[in-house]
């Protein structure tokens, strides 16, 4: 019907460990092709993936990760907020990449920042030893450093940044989204978010909607 083995195990929600695992051994193109079936619902493995949160949010989020840092594109459409659980999903996914992020803003900043920029007048006792680690010719050993640190680097770090961007951008959605729900839905979100759960709708919806646009 089109579909490739991979596509086809994420369907019927194979294991997390076991689509990892066939992740390596499929072609590349594979864990991003669509399939063109009239009634198939979702026509990639990052949609179905997302969408098979809602069942198991574990496997959903750990899969998602996977595909993004394999590069697998991050499309709009294929983060649909139009249940209260794709929501609260798309919230620990925007939580995961803003840590990532976090995590090498800091090496840079502190790291580098700190050691291969520092000061070249400090007496040899006060410089830090990455000082040493200063040129061009000691690039390839700073990425190591940060690799082994599980600082996200290179093509892994760009990967993060273009989902970010799109999850930001698909949180209009999710406003829109929430507008149909119960307030027991809403205050669901918002104990999620450590916020306050106490008041009418109206109040609970904009309580809502501001954590949204600060994502």
């Amino acid at each position: 019907y089109g579909r490739t083995v991979f596509q086809y195990a994420v369907d019927c929600m194979m294991s997390s460990t076991f689509v990892q695992d066939l992740a390596d051994k499929v072609p590349p193109e594979h864990l991003e092709k669509e399939y063109p079936m009239a009634q198939a619902t979702h026509k990639t493995p990052m949609a179905s993936v997302f969408a098979g949160g809602a069942v198991n949010p574990n496997r959903g989020f750990s899969l998602v990760r996977m595909l993004v840092l394999r590069g697998v594109p991050v499309r709009p459409h294929e983060f649909q907020y139009h249940t209260h659980s794709a929501i609260l999903n798309s919230h620990e996914l925007m939580e995961w990449v803003d840590d990532e992020l976090l995590v090498s803003h800091t090496y840079v900043t502190l790291v580098i920042g700190c050691g291969v920029h520092c000061g070249r007048d400090l007496p040899p006792a006060q410089r830090s030893q990455l000082a040493k680690l200063r040129g061009d010719g000691h690039t390839d050993t700073r990425m190591r450093i940060a690799r082994f640190l599980g600082v996200r680097v290179g093509a892994e770090l760009g990967r993060l940044r273009r989902a970010a961007e799109v999850w930001r951008q698909c949180q209009v959605a999710a406003v829109d989204a929430s507008c149909t729900w119960k307030v027991t839905q809403i205050r669901a979100a918002l104990r999620k978010r450590g916020l306050d759960t106490k008041g009418l709708k109206a109040e609970l919806m904009e309580r809502l909607e501001r954590a949204y646009r600060r994502q």
